[in-house]
């Protein structure tokens, strides 16, 4: 916000800058027009002046055309400043949203000790454990499925990139 503001005030500065530059040629111009009436006798004002005479050259067209690269930048830091936010802001969603729930009391084999069990590997037990309950009655053949999904279970921090889960690991918890 108060980057926009020091933009806003930047570029009114710059363009009353601009418009009193512009004014000014114009002044000069018509100096250089009344010389010329009154010196025409003696070749015009530049010979009466001699080697201190020169021609204004405006360079508004710069000045503009430096503004709107300006503009654009500015454009460009909000945008990524978006892009920033979103990108945080999905990682904090996706950290609060859990996929998939379990009941608190349920532990893999291994137990609620095992420091190298992820909390994916604890969920997909979890669920072996609540399907093998439930089926008492049936085939084994769904108790075997889901244990073999626990044993493929993914073992990410969350579902963060690869690279952000080996910085994690290594710098965060050593």
């Amino acid at each position: 916000m108060a980057r926009e503001q020091d933009f806003s005030i930047t570029t009114q500065a710059l363009g009353a800058l601009q418009s009193e530059v512009n004014s000014l040629a114009s002044a000069v111009l018509q100096n250089c027009c009344s010389l010329d009436v009154l010196t025409v006798q003696q070749g015009g004002a530049c010979a009466a002046i001699g080697d201190k005479c020169c021609f204004y050259i405006n360079c508004s067209g710069q000045v503009e055309t430096d503004l709107h690269l300006l503009k654009v930048k500015v454009t460009t830091m909000k945008f990524l400043a978006v892009l920033v936010l979103l990108g945080v802001f999905t990682f904090l969603v996706s950290a609060q949203s859990p996929t998939t729930s379990a009941p608190a009391d349920t532990y893999p084999a291994t137990g609620p000790a095992d420091d190298e069990a992820t909390e994916a590997e604890t969920t997909a037990a979890a669920t072996t454990t609540t399907t093998a309950a439930a089926t008492t009655t049936t085939t084994a053949a769904p108790t075997t499925a889901t244990t073999a999904a626990s044993t493929t279970a993914h073992k990410g921090i969350l579902d963060l990139p690869k690279w952000l889960q080996d910085y994690l690991k290594d710098k965060v918890f050593p």
